[in-house]
């Protein structure tokens, strides 16, 4: 599968460079990212929330660390969970990505998105580009027009280490 359609034309639309990197399959982020060589920090995960007022999240997090639901819920004025699906079983949300992936920028969805401070913090950030075997790199200065529509914020925590 290549690069998801919806997030192609975001990128072209905001005029950011960016590259395609394979990596080989991965049960998790943080092993693509170790299997890689990236800094685990570097490589973002996304998550699909839903609030009690049944609206839809995305937020997207360092693969090295958690989401700090308490945080969101505050920012955000709402309880919320994280989905391990999407409603329904409607897969049609996300139709140009593979099955479990969530997309990193929810506007080409018209789903809001909040991003983690911390990930901002990168030299560059890879995201998942709606196939499961390729990330997208993007430098930290090309970010800033892409998430003009998201939410900054601290919405996570440092991961325990095992």
């Amino acid at each position: 599968m290549a690069i998801a359609e919806a997030l192609s034309h975001y990128l072209n639309q905001h005029q950011v460079d960016y590259h395609l990197l394979k990596h080989r399959p991965a049960a998790t982020l943080l092993d693509a990212a170790r299997a890689a060589t990236l800094p685990p920090s570097a490589v973002a995960h996304s998550l699909l929330l839903h609030d009690h007022l049944d609206r839809y999240w995305i937020a997207v997090i360092g693969s090295d660390r958690h989401l700090d639901l308490h945080a969101v819920e505050e920012l955000i004025d709402c309880d919320v969970r994280v989905c391990s699906a999407l409603p329904c079983g409607d897969q049609s949300w996300f139709r140009d990505c593979a099955p479990g992936v969530v997309p990193p920028f929810g506007s080409p969805y018209q789903i809001n998105t909040l991003i983690d401070a911390e990930l901002l913090r990168q030299p560059a950030v890879y995201f998942e580009d709606g196939d499961p075997t390729e990330l997208i790199r993007i430098e930290r200065h090309a970010l800033h027009s892409l998430i003009r529509d998201c939410i900054v914020a601290e919405i996570s925590a440092r991961a325990a280490r095992h």
